[in-house]
């Protein structure tokens, strides 16, 4: 049975004036504000940085269901905030639970587009189908298969409220390409490069660590795209587009 801890949650300013909130938790499980939230594997410490000060309410209530950082519990609050369509995709959407930025909001109803490359996870996203709702897509994204490509094809609508993209390596270059600007944005970076303005070679096979753009290239993207970056956290930024 999994372990049962209390948060400890801390907020302090660092030297920019920013938000930190680190949360220490149990070896899985622990109880938040009432809510429970889950870990995979050993305690782990979570950091949250705000880096748009009119989005600090994102730390008052830092949680996990599914994701790896707190990511989806800042999604709930921002989605009560700026309440966007009620659309989202993930591309490396892996079994659509582990690591899910979007599960908490397919649980609340929202329509789903889950691209998964691994035909394993993918055929766990299977349980997940919910016609003309919830539509899992085994799809490789890249050159030839990009983001707006396979959503026109699945005849997605072109708002989307979130967009999550986090498949180890070319996440900067699938961005980059898409067209569609949903309201949020979750985008994975390497928080291991030791250039943070490293961006990868294009359609490259390497994955993670020195493979993926660092956060400040990850950053300088959202802000080209028309987005602010509000949070990050150990390997992802959350952005909000800049007229939402």
């Amino acid at each position: 049975m999994a372990q049962l801890s209390g948060g400890n949650v801390r907020n302090s300013g660092n030297h920019r004036g920013l938000t930190t909130a680190s949360i220490r938790t149990g070896p899985r499980l622990f109880v938040q504000a009432g809510v429970f939230c889950y870990h995979v594997g050993m305690a782990i410490l979570d950091n949250v940085e705000i880096l748009d000060e009119r989005y600090a309410f994102l730390t008052e209530n830092p949680r996990s269901r599914y994701s790896q950082y707190c990511e989806d519990g800042m999604i709930v609050d921002l989605v009560a905030h700026l309440d966007p369509p009620k659309w989202c995709f993930e591309v490396g959407a892996g079994d659509g639970v582990t690591l899910s930025n979007t599960k908490a909001l397919r649980d609340r109803g929202w329509s789903a587009m889950l691209m998964e490359s691994d035909f394993n996870k993918w055929a766990k996203l299977g349980a997940f189908t919910v016609r003309g709702k919830v539509y899992p897509i085994k799809v490789e994204v890249g050159e030839d298969q990009p983001v707006d490509k396979i959503l026109d094809n699945h005849h997605a609508p072109e708002d989307f409220g979130l967009g999550s993209i986090d498949i180890d390596g070319q996440d900067y270059h699938v961005w980059e390409a898409m067209r569609r600007r949903p309201t949020i944005m979750v985008v994975e970076f390497s928080p291991y490069v030791e250039d943070p303005e490293f961006i990868p070679d294009i359609w490259t096979d390497g994955r993670g660590g020195q493979n993926q753009a660092g956060l400040k290239a990850i950053i300088e993207l959202g802000e080209e795209k028309g987005y602010i970056a509000v949070a990050k956290t150990f390997c992802n930024v959350i952005f909000v587009r800049a007229d939402a």
